[in-house]
């Protein structure tokens, strides 16, 4: 019984031991990360960014092309673009790795966000005659669904998700249109028809105004406030049409102007408000050739702006006793 025993024992050992043979044998290989996609950044010249298509709508897009080796927004009437912004997304794009497909199958696309027309974002790439586009899913801040077009594999990768490739032209511009250092300017004058307001700032660095009458005395903190308003405008908006100059009502509009000290030499700087339009305004600045929308709000103080404004509160006399 004993002998028995000990033979089925050692017959069920070798078959345990062929056992873990064969299941080590079928293991599949462990699978390299590799890159999704092959990209020099140096050589892309466009990348086009899709929102996600709606019904009986174009799917809203961005397009960031090279101008004299500078980045513009092409479909915004090559507005400068923030290269360093740019660079972000395609540093996150040349990072791509991935391993083992999570989908295969063309039928699981529309299900995970990565058809051809059932999209969360779209890319396009181009970097000399080759052009990449990528479908991106669903995803979490963190990472998120992509599938190469003309393939059927969907992975799934880290650093990549729909919100950081956003398809806005705000995403890709600095956020102010006019950016003038306040503390080097020297002169202020705001001018709508007849009417002006000019404020000056001496070597004690106090701001006057010509236009003060006997008695009357500028505020120093509304003075700054005004100045600091009128140094910066950010923009609300870069439409896609933009109106000639005489449509946005550039020349009958208010008139900003400054001078402005320059280690020692002096410069000057402006722009105009024109036209409202849906609660914003058109800007433009001297010498610039692109136009674009302000808040209203946010001008409101330059619009509005005049001298009586920014004047002290008038000290009253102290009655005697």
């Amino acid at each position: 019984m004993n002998r028995t025993m000990t033979i089925l024992a050692g017959a069920l050992a070798a078959q345990l031991g062929l056992a873990a043979i064969t299941w080590q044998d079928n293991r599949p290989e462990p699978v390299e990360a590799h890159p999704l996609v092959q990209l020099d950044k140096a050589a892309v010249t466009e990348l086009v960014l899709w929102d996600a298509p709606r019904p009986d709508e174009e799917p809203k897009s961005i397009t960031l092309g090279k101008a004299d080796g500078n980045w513009v927004i092409v479909n915004r009437g090559n507005y400068p673009a923030d290269a360093t912004k740019v660079d972000e997304v395609l540093d996150i794009l040349a990072d791509l790795s991935v391993r083992v497909p999570l989908a295969t199958s063309a039928q699981s696309h529309n299900k995970l966000k990565v058809s051809d027309s059932d999209y969360t974002r779209k890319v396009s790439i181009t970097a000399g005659d080759t052009k990449t586009v990528l479908f991106l899913g669903a995803g979490t801040a963190g990472g998120g669904l992509v599938r190469l077009a003309e393939s059927a594999e969907v992975f799934r990768v880290a650093g990549l998700s729909p919100w950081s490739v956003r398809p806005t032209a705000r995403s890709y511009h600095l956020p102010n249109y006019i950016d003038a250092e306040v503390a080097s300017l020297t002169s202020l004058e705001i001018r709508r028809g007849e009417s002006a307001l000019i404020l000056d700032r001496g070597a004690d660095g106090v701001w006057s105004s010509p236009q003060l009458t006997e008695g009357q005395v500028l505020d120093p903190t509304k003075v700054v406030a005004l100045v600091s308003k009128a140094a910066k405008v950010r923009i609300g908006d870069l439409p896609e049409d933009i109106p000639p100059a005489s449509v946005a009502g550039l020349a009958s509009g208010t008139h900003v102007t400054w001078t402005e000290d320059n280690g020692g030499a002096t410069l000057t700087g402006g722009y105009s408000i024109g036209a409202e339009q849906d609660g914003k305004v058109w800007v433009q600045q001297q010498g610039n050739p692109h136009m674009v929308l302000a808040q209203k709000s946010a001008l409101s103080p330059v619009l509005d702006a005049a001298i009586d404004g920014l004047l002290s509160a008038p000290i009253e006399p102290v009655p005697a006793p």
